[in-house]
């Protein structure tokens, strides 16, 4: 059996990405929640994508999920990480914490993401119900101005905070492609 060096390991770390903690933990497991987003529809002022959310029991068994769609503002990769600036924030890992939006508890949030705070899951329909956080609803559609809109939002975010709420306590994960 051949023995591995600290040359070998050196080398091999040239080519292998480097996963921080979090990302691993997204990836792997460690989590009773993970979250997806895959955006795939964009105009000038919106962009929408598809979510699901799975939970897992502590030995990483699948338990539940729910899906739905997304609605966010414009997407400008210079902007994703300006404080204010209403763009969505850029592709990645990120923690989902309990937060209080609107002096209203019981909504959840996006931390960790480089100069930006402040980013909930929330209802509304239309690009302009978002100042960069993401809306979420049952179903989308591209409107006669070429800008994405969704429905259901209130019955959805109602639904994804009680989903959160019961499965998330061991941590949740946001994974934005």
């Amino acid at each position: 059996m051949k023995s591995i060096k600290r040359k070998n390991l050196d080398e091999l770390a040239r080519f292998m990405p480097v996963l921080s903690e979090n990302e691993q933990r997204g990836y792997i497991g460690g989590y009773n929640v993970v979250i997806t987003i895959n955006r795939n529809n964009y105009s000038d002022a919106s962009t929408m994508g598809y979510f699901s959310a799975a939970a897992y029991d502590d030995n990483g068994q699948f338990i539940a999920a729910i899906t739905g769609v997304t609605l966010e503002p414009f997407s400008d990769m210079s902007l994703e990480n300006v404080k204010n600036s209403g763009s969505t924030i850029a592709p990645g890992t990120y923690d989902v914490v309990s937060g209080t939006y609107h002096n209203t508890s019981g909504y959840y949030q996006v931390s960790g993401v480089d100069g930006r705070t402040g980013i909930f899951f929330h209802i509304g329909n239309y690009h302009q119900d978002s100042k960069g956080c993401i809306l979420l609803g049952s179903s989308g559609y591209c409107n006669d101005k070429g800008n994405y809109e969704i429905s259901g939002s209130t019955t959805t975010v109602q639904n994804f905070n009680d989903f959160l709420s019961k499965y998330g306590n061991n941590g949740i994960v946001l994974n934005i492609c």
